[in-house]
């Protein structure tokens, strides 16, 4: 505090002067003058899984002055004070704050005389906490008592996870290609697992899961045998919350990674709709559909070369050699066609075909696609199998059955 006594007229009395500094810390977004009404009770939320700069919360450390005049008063007498000020969170080590690309260190001392301000910090989530508090200290006055200036901030963990790497898990490790790479869903009898996580115990808030694009071409269920179908606009609080969910492909992408899902939490009250208040997280989908195209017809009668109408062998066929004379050889050139245009390279991997045997001969794959795995070019995938030592009559052929399986390999 500094006081400064100004004399009047001969006869008015000593006029007393006092300037008092104070501190302002705010989180941007509540900077102005009236939100400082509710600030000691006002939890923003810090994401702590995000992969969106916009999600990264500010605190500012505003000029020191009295939040209720909107601006630094005039000072007819003296000079303003700039106190030394010092930034504190009480976080333990869970929360890390960094000012023009260097983290501070808890506690750190300012001098508002050499300094800039107002100063922004951004706000780092370092591990999983729940309730914290970051505050500022300014001068003690001569009883000792210290100007303090406080926010409070929450801490969430809310996490929607696919197997996005294709390893036939769901990690960390495809935490930076969910929204790139993406999760493949197929337009078959296969469901594609994903994940839900929210972090710590008793949020008060709500959560939602909305497909923000593609609404048309999944559906969700609760359970692998496609019971306890989930609408997309279902509401629940984190006791209600699903932790895994199972997502059929019901219309094919027409471009990659065309579906989009988007799980938010939201602590704003009823009618409510501030982002500081909310967090949300993202996965990218891509529904794949797989039409066989070679084999087809009846390669003995009525063979179809190509399949698609080509009659391109080297491209797909239904072309074998028998002789009576010696073992019989019969070659298939397997083609697929995957939708939508530009994902077949991505998912080979992912894929094979499968072919049933022929009595006791003997199958073999050409050796680019062992165990039936696929080459990919342009929008088919392609694999040559090739059989020996066949019947020495048609007749004891049996019925010849060609399967292509699409493997999603995801953890289930």
């Amino acid at each position: 505090m500094k006081m400064e006594f100004i004399s009047g007229t001969d006869c008015a009395p000593l006029s007393p002067r006092v300037t008092v500094p104070s501190v302002d810390v705010d989180w941007e977004g509540f900077a102005a003058p009236l939100d400082e009404t509710d600030e000691e009770t006002r939890f923003v939320i810090v994401p702590f899984n995000t992969n969106s700069v916009s999600d990264v919360r500010h605190v500012v450390l505003n000029d020191p002055f009295d939040d209720e005049r909107n601006g630094r008063p005039p000072f007819t007498y003296g000079s303003p004070v700039n106190p030394t000020i010092t930034l504190h969170w009480e976080a333990n080590n869970d929360l890390g704050l960094v000012h023009d690309k260097k983290a501070i260190k808890n506690g750190i001392r300012i001098n508002a005389k050499t300094v800039a301000l107002p100063l922004d910090f951004s706000v780092h989530p370092l591990r999983m906490a729940h309730n914290f508090k970051i505050y500022t200290k300014g001068l003690a006055d001569d009883d000792g008592v210290e100007s303090v200036d406080t926010i409070r901030g929450r801490i969430v963990n809310l996490d929607l996870d696919i197997d996005a790497n294709y390893d036939g898990k769901i990690d960390e490790l495809d935490e930076s290609l969910e929204e790139t790479a993406g999760g493949i869903v197929c337009v078959s009898n296969n469901l594609t697992p994903i994940e839900l996580t929210l972090e710590p115990a008793k949020l008060p808030g709500n959560i939602t899961l909305h497909a923000t694009m593609g609404t048309g071409r999944i559906r969700l269920w609760r359970n692998t045998n496609r019971t306890g179908p989930v609408g997309l606009d279902e509401v629940w609080t984190q006791a209600t919350m699903p932790i895994k969910l199972y997502v059929e492909g019901m219309n094919s992408s027409t471009t990659p990674r065309d579906v989009e899902l988007t799980v938010n939490y939201d602590e704003n009250p009823q009618g409510g709709n501030n982002p500081l208040f909310k967090c949300s997280d993202k996965i990218r989908l891509t529904v794949v559909k797989i039409n066989l195209i070679t084999p087809a017809g009846d390669p003995v009668a009525f063979p179809v070369d190509g399949g698609d109408g080509s009659g391109s062998v080297p491209d797909g066929a239904n072309e074998f050699t028998f002789s009576a004379v010696s073992s019989g050889v019969l070659t298939l050139k397997l083609k697929a066609h995957v939708t939508p245009s530009g994902i077949a390279d991505q998912i080979k991997g992912q894929v094979h075909f499968t072919v049933d045997g022929i009595g006791t001969s003997t199958l073999a794959w050409n050796t680019s696609n062992l165990g039936g795995k696929p080459t990919a070019s342009g929008d088919n995938l392609l694999a040559t199998v090739t059989f020996t030592g066949l019947p020495a009559n048609n007749s004891d052929f049996g019925a010849k059955k060609q399967l292509f399986i699409l493997m999603v390999i995801s953890r289930m």
